[in-house]
């Protein structure tokens, strides 16, 4: 504990950090290690279970409290730029009969992007955070006194993860325990001004998400993590827990909506035993409710672009959407299906858009005129799921993106076979670990899907707007503990 607080979460996710980034040093995919570093994390939960033993406008009041970041993707819709969790969700929220509030931490300072709706910027409140938090660690003896058991108790983990990741872990304890707790107070201060019934945010398991969760509990409002991507055993934020300590975390969510059955299964399973932590709630994926009302317009542009961009002479392909994950290059097996397929497709290489700007020096050693890079990876997703016959990727969400489309994804990697192992087992999608399986895979995969158009499904969509609706409900004037009673501060 510091602080009077279970830090275990906090100290997981740095040390899930380190491990990634020593694979990525030695130049090796994490995805490889997935399953291993699972049970590393498992086995550092258990330790530390033993060891807990012992805004642009002015928030105003609102039912609806949401903490967003500025790197979350982004689409331009007439001059100005939609958030993919803030928009669909003040739609909802309005729709429920509730007003939201939205806290935006920008990555880019001081510039800000034109909003299509409002928010107020946390980021100077954090930048500050982060300078006093050093000295409120040299002003708070117990703290240094926790900090210093912290230091200590790394020294277990040594043999299991390696010296470099531990002395690391140490160093990044030193910073973000002070910041955590500096941060907490900033977002209980806004949230006081608020007095939301409802906390919400994605990326829960960075600092400052932490950080909002236990501002959330302080003030008695239950906190909910949006999933943004696979949320299953093999994610570090949501598997490899172990034994909860009595009480629970208070640095985790209280809720979780999660995109599809499968990972709300998983996080169920695992989360069981956590005190104060309710079933997840399945709300698929929220921009693409907005894409398929066609809300503010967000799909207009979009289609109307990649009509224009194909080249010529390619209309009679079968158009394919690659959800690339790795900025140094595609998988072996990936680029050898594409090269013996440049013949009868096209190929719609998606990166994540925060690589937008890497991608004009990225080289690819493919046919000419049989892909698309950039203009892939500016629009959403959804309007390229409108256009394919497959999917291909290596363990990119995308691919539980396509069922609702009714496209089925081919998986060339094994993290990714085990990650969508019941939605292979069920058909929905294929696993191709070599060049020559992928090339036969999108062949059969094609062969079964030739319409110009896909259409979503849109029953599965309204099950879980619906779903949505009343969990947005049932928060309203819910609180944990006391509400905005004053509690104990760190």
């Amino acid at each position: 504990m510091c602080g009077g607080i279970r830090i275990w979460p906090l100290v997981k996710f740095l040390l899930a950090r380190e491990i990634f980034d020593y694979v990525k040093e030695k130049k090796l995919l994490h995805l490889t290690h997935g399953i291993d570093f699972m049970s590393k994390l498992k086995f550092g939960s258990q330790i530390a279970a033993d060891t807990c033993a012992q805004i642009a406008a002015p928030p105003r009041q609102s039912d609806i409290c949401l903490f967003t970041y500025e790197s979350f993707r982004h689409y331009k819709v007439g001059g100005r730029w939609s958030n993919i969790f803030q928009d669909p969700l003040l739609e909802f929220a309005r729709a429920s009969g509730q007003t939201m509030s939205t806290l935006e931490l920008q990555n880019i300072f001081p510039g800000r992007r034109p909003k299509l709706n409002p928010t107020k910027s946390v980021t100077l409140d954090v930048v500050r955070a982060q300078l006093a938090a050093r000295l409120a660690l040299s002003r708070s003896p117990d703290l240094i006194k926790d900090v210093a058991k912290l230091r200590e108790w790394t020294e277990r983990l040594r043999g299991i993860v390696g010296s470099g990741e531990c002395d690391a872990l140490k160093a990044s304890i030193d910073t973000a325990v002070p910041s955590l707790f500096s941060m907490a107070r900033i977002f209980e201060r806004h949230l006081q001004k608020i007095r939301p019934s409802l906390g919400l945010l994605a990326n829960y398991y960075s600092v400052s998400g932490l950080a909002f969760c236990l501002a959330c509990w302080r003030c008695g409002i239950p906190s909910a993590d949006i999933s943004h991507g696979a949320s299953g055993e093999y994610h570090y934020a949501y598997g490899g827990w172990g034994p909860a300590p009595a009480g629970g975390y208070e640095l985790l969510p209280t809720e979780f909506l999660s995109r599809t059955k499968e990972d709300a299964a998983a996080l169920a399973s695992l989360m069981m035993g956590h005190d104060g932590v309710r079933q997840p709630t399945v709300v698929g994926d929220l921009a693409a409710h907005a894409w398929r009302a066609n809300s503010y317009g967000v799909a207009d542009g979009p289609r109307a672009m990649l009509e224009t961009v194909r080249p010529r002479g390619t209309d009679g392909r079968m158009e394919v959407l690659i959800a690339a994950q790795n900025v140094e290059g595609l998988p072996q097996a990936m680029t050898e299906a594409i090269r013996a397929s440049s013949d009868r497709c096209f190929f719609w290489i998606r990166f994540h858009p925060i690589y937008l700007a890497d991608l004009k020096n990225f080289v690819i050693d493919l046919p000419g005129g049989c892909f698309n890079l950039i203009e892939a990876t500016k629009p959403p997703p959804y309007a390229l799921l409108e256009r394919v016959g497959a999917v291909m990727t290596e363990s990119s969400s995308l691919a539980d993106d396509a069922r609702a489309w009714g496209i089925k994804s081919i998986i060339v990697h094994e993290f990714g076979s085990r990650l969508y192992a019941s939605q292979i087992a069920a058909g929905q999608m294929v696993f191709a670990g070599s060049g020559a399986a992928a090339d036969e895979a999108l062949r059969h995969v094609v062969a079964q899907n030739r319409g110009s158009m896909n259409s979503c499904d849109t029953s599965e969509l309204d099950r879980q707007r619906d779903d949505l609706l009343r969990f947005l409900q049932s928060a309203r004037g819910r609180q944990i503990g006391e509400g905005f009673a004053t509690r104990g501060r760190v």
